[in-house]
């Protein structure tokens, strides 16, 4: 575990990211049915007062390729910058 402290870190996130989102949902539940509402737009509404009919799905195309989410590998990434860290002897900025 004392080598592992990243993944732990990420584990904690995890748990942590899953009770905000589940937070979120039941807040929501509870909005909808007071409401009797939806409670996601089928598009953002930002995107929808800034485009017109005809641009509206393009635009809407563009911002999913936008929000793709690639994973990277972060604990290695952080590990060779500590190691190069420890190599060099300082803290480089």
């Amino acid at each position: 575990m004392e080598k592992r402290q990243e993944i732990l870190t990420n584990i904690t996130d995890v748990i942590m990211d899953a009770f905000a989102m589940e937070s979120a949902l039941l807040r929501a539940q509870k909005l909808a049915n007071r409401a009797r509402a939806p409670t996601r737009p089928t598009r953002p509404p930002w995107l929808a007062a800034c485009s017109d009919r005809d641009t509206l799905p393009t635009n809407l195309v563009v911002l999913r390729r936008f929000a793709k989410y690639e994973a990277v590998d972060s604990i290695a990434l952080r590990r060779k910058i500590a190691h190069r860290l420890l190599d060099a002897e300082r803290y480089i900025v």
